[in-house]
């Protein structure tokens, strides 16, 4: 592999470990417990999910895709041409699809929808059904606000 293709692994691998730490954050005693937990944001089955489209704000779409049982992560390049695309451990991509299918809102924590977003990601299933999270750029108690598809955003 080339030394551009392990740079564009490490950063997906930091990107991915991010988003996942962000979304999940550092766990309360009554969350490790298992307590008082909240509906799931995202149902979806992760075998299901064909693409993840990373859109980070004001930035070209990233696509992690499918193709058979391999992912790829697919970068548009800043001139016309074709896209720049990479191999990515499948195990880091299920993963984060499993993380995403187990995140959980705080019960009762509704949260201002006048934030801009710091990412969004789009889940395509095999359907072509899409689910949408998008992460708020700013956090409130170390909490970030998240909102999936349509619905009011949550904690």
């Amino acid at each position: 592999m080339s030394k551009t293709g392990v740079f564009i692994a490490v950063l997906l691998t930091a990107l991915l470990g991010g988003l996942a730490w962000a979304l999940l954050g550092p766990a309360s005693p009554a969350a490790q417990s298992g307590a008082d937990q909240g509906e799931p944001l995202l149902t979806f089955r992760p075998s299901d999910v064909a693409e993840i489209r990373i859109r980070p704000d004001s930035q070209p779409v990233q696509s992690v895709i499918r193709y058979g049982n391999a992912w790829r992560l697919e970068i548009p390049r800043q001139t016309d041409g074709p896209m720049d695309a990479w191999p990515i451990d499948s195990a880091q991509v299920r993963a984060l699809l499993t993380v995403l299918n187990s995140i959980r809102a705080v019960p009762g924590s509704a949260a201002s929808d006048s934030d801009r977003y710091a990412v969004t990601l789009e889940l395509v299933m095999a359907t072509g059904e899409t689910r949408t999270l998008a992460l708020h750029e700013s956090t409130v108690g170390g909490r970030r606000a998240v909102t999936v598809d349509d619905a009011e955003p949550v904690y």
